[in-house]
């Protein structure tokens, strides 16, 4: 199969004709999962890609059904001149703290299931400066199929917590964090070594 971000209807198609289950790496959004007039919805496009970026990245493909995990069917699609790539790409970059690079938004021409109409696939790397902060203030990771949130803060090595940067002691310059600890919603503690900024 190609890389998603070369998908075509008939790529969809092979997704829902082959069964390909939801996993660490894949997630199916019907064509309701992303609508403009609807906050919630731009929170929980904030929410899915930051999961993925906190995790082992993956691709998110908005305008298949899915039961149980599993296609059923290529969606309607939406109209791209109403629900644009743009708005998607504006969405992630202003409402995901600190921004995700390596994000790929591609329109999916839906010309034999819904003539003018389109799907998206977002493809969204595994970052390397993990982990972001949705909307909703939640730090998200992916756990197989499930989206878990883990409230918490930057901290940083011995010391005072801080907002996420702090100040290099030789040069003045801020630097990342060399530690990042975040509590999850189980209590359990997520660190992430980060590399020093001096």
């Amino acid at each position: 199969m190609r890389d998603p971000w070369e998908w075509e209807e008939e790529d969809l198609e092979a997704l829902v004709a082959s069964g390909v289950q939801e996993s660490l790496t894949l997630d199916y959004k019907r064509c309701a999962a992303l609508d403009k007039q609807n906050p919630k919805r731009a929170a929980d496009l904030s929410k899915d890609v930051s999961a993925f970026a906190n995790s082992a990245g993956g691709v998110i493909v908005y305008g298949v059904v899915e039961v149980n995990n599993l296609p059923t069917a290529v969606d309607q699609g939406y109209d791209p001149s109403e629900l644009t790539r743009e708005w998607i790409e504006q969405v992630i970059n202003s409402s995901i703290q600190r921004r995700v690079d390596g994000v790929r938004i591609e329109q999916v021409p839906l010309n034999k299931n819904s003539p003018g109409q389109v799907a998206y696939v977002v493809a969204v790397a595994q970052s390397r400066r993990a982990p972001h902060m949705a909307t909703d203030h939640v730090f998200y990771k992916r756990f197989n199929a499930e989206v878990l949130g883990a409230q918490g803060r930057w901290t940083e090595g011995p010391g005072p917590a801080v907002a996420g940067w702090s100040t290099c002691a030789r040069s003045g310059a801020c630097r990342e964090p060399s530690i990042v600890n975040i509590a999850d919603s189980r209590h359990r503690l997520w660190q992430r070594r980060r590399p020093g900024g001096c």
